[in-house]
């Protein structure tokens, strides 16, 4: 029996895709033979009740003091030694969990350690609050990395990203996974009963990285080009994310005089979010930095042919029909907004299955698991083996 420990900062929906990604992680992990689970995480939250449904799987939470960006913890350390772990799997980086997750491999006896950075070494990502990050890797976050058994990359991209970054670990690619649903969603392209028109969908986080503003600014474009396309199509913004940003993308709307095509709602869950990749007809996602972004891939399990800027790392939907590629300026958002929405309806569904054919094949939960334990179980066997074998 293996015994993974899972670290995070946040396992409630406040912790994003990383959060979302470790959850169902851990319960695709602990349905695989010979593996127990343990999630630690410094914040519970309202989907954690999800993982006690699972035996296999344990919760720890840990406490931290300080600032919430910086996770100081004040028992993690001992809660990793504490639970027998035979490997741990660190997902994110910056938190001080950085620091108690290298302190518990010195005093284990050298145990394996994994790092999933989740885009965060990307080039994008490192210039957000770079004095921090400097200050970050400079006390604890280059030794973590540095120590490493194993980096946990999502996509070819990614490891690019951590050699420029000076890492020279070994990186093992696997992708991000999901939940395939038990069939393809026949109510795709359904209509709201409330406003009958095609939907073009953003689910996902508010955030700057996503690029929405220039999503906005490439629609507006599209509605003055295309006259009725206003009485076609919407677009629909749905998902969470710090009121300042939220605040500027409804002021943009406003600016735009695009309220009669562009809803921007809340966050959304289980049978809400089913719903919402139901009523839509295409998902977009022109991203200016991602890992590997799960939102995709929950549309493309849905039947849903996707918009996405190549920083999302999913080329391989371009090179399969599953996919339409555009760049992160607005002109070509639109120029490929307009080629995408101008297809016959047929030609969108087919592209739809095709997508959800692709997550069948590559990013199903139980594949991704499987690789994953089977890389855990290599990482564990060859710390156990004495010095120059």
């Amino acid at each position: 029996m293996v015994r993974i420990g899972l670290v995070t900062d946040f396992i409630g929906t406040n912790g994003g895709g990383v959060a979302e990604v470790v959850r169902n992680l851990a319960v695709a992990l602990a349905g695989l033979r010979g593996c127990r689970v343990v999630v630690l995480a410094r914040d519970a939250g309202p989907e954690s009740g999800r993982l006690r449904d699972f035996p296999a799987v344990e919760l720890k939470t840990f406490h931290v003091i300080g600032p919430a960006k910086l996770g100081l913890s004040t028992d993690l350390t001992q809660l990793l030694l504490g639970n027998d772990l035979d490997l741990v799997h660190l997902h994110g980086l910056w938190c001080l969990s950085m620091r108690s997750v290298t302190l518990w491999s010195k005093c284990s006896g050298g145990r394996p350690y994994m790092v999933s950075p989740h885009g965060m070494l990307d080039s994008w990502a490192l210039g957000q609050s770079r004095l921090r990050k400097l200050a970050a890797a400079f006390v604890y976050a280059d030794a973590c990395l540095a120590g490493a058994q194993g980096l946990h990359a999502l996509a070819p991209a990614e490891a690019g990203a951590m050699r420029r970054y000076g890492l020279r670990n070994a990186i093992f690619t696997v992708p991000n996974g999901v939940w395939l649903p038990r069939r393809r969603a026949e109510g795709v392209g359904t209509r709201d009963s409330l406003d009958p028109r095609r939907c073009l969908l953003y689910l996902g986080r508010l955030d700057p990285k996503k690029n929405l503003p220039a999503l906005l600014y490439a629609w507006r474009e599209l509605l003055l080009r295309e006259p009725g396309l206003d009485q076609d199509w919407r677009l629909r913004l749905v998902g969470w994310g710090a009121t300042r940003h939220v605040m500027e993308l409804t002021r943009l709307v406003r600016e735009h005089a695009l309220g009669s095509t562009v809803e921007i709602a809340g966050p959304v869950f289980g049978s809400e979010k089913a719903t919402a990749f139901a009523q839509a007809d295409l998902f977009v996602l022109p991203s200016l930095s991602e890992g590997l972004p799960v939102a995709v891939l929950e549309a493309w399990s849905h039947g849903l042919p996707a918009v996405l800027s190549r920083q999302c790392n999913l080329d391989v939907g371009f090179h399969r029909g599953a996919a339409f590629s555009c760049g992160p300026d607005w002109t070509s958002i639109r120029d490929t907004l307009a080629a995408t929405i101008g297809l016959p309806h047929a030609a969108l569904r087919a592209a739809g299955a095709r997508a959800r054919a692709l997550v069948e094949e590559q990013f199903c939960w139980e594949v991704v698991a499987a690789r994953l334990m089977e890389i855990y179980a290599d990482l564990v066997s060859r710390a156990s083996r004495p010095q120059g074998d």
